[in-house]
């Protein structure tokens, strides 16, 4: 998308950006691989934290914050997609087993994850 239809929030400390999260329109790998019609579906993706700071508790700040942003609006369901070896393995212990696993994706070894997620099936703190 162009941008104009994600949501973005942030996590500062004195006055530095030190985390981000956003939720909006499905990737195209998500619409290309998913098992399922995505249209009109959301995504969680951009969850970034400062090196020296995670393992911290903000990614999960933020997640919590996109959940309950999600519930109020409404919407009951997302789905969240990751590459990199790292944080494939962040996502495999918060969300669990993926939805979808693409077989060499980027190269030989080197698979893709997606997670689709019901918000009644994550754990979500409601006072964060």
């Amino acid at each position: 998308t162009d941008g104009q239809q994600c949501f973005f929030l942030i996590a500062q400390h004195k006055g530095q950006v030190v985390g981000t999260i956003c939720v909006r329109p499905c990737s195209d790998i998500i619409r290309e691989c998913a098992d399922r019609d995505t249209s009109g579906m959301l995504e969680i993706g951009s969850v970034y934290v400062l090196p020296e700071l995670q393992g911290k508790g903000i990614a999960k700040l933020l997640l919590n914050r996109i959940y309950q942003t999600l519930r109020a609006k409404g919407i009951d369901e997302f789905w969240l997609d990751s590459g990199y070896d790292i944080a494939k393995q962040v996502w495999l212990n918060i969300l669990g087993k993926p939805s979808i696993i693409m077989k060499d994706y980027w190269a030989e070894g080197v698979d893709h994850h997606l997670w689709f997620r019901k918000l009644d099936d994550v754990d979500v703190e409601d006072k964060v």
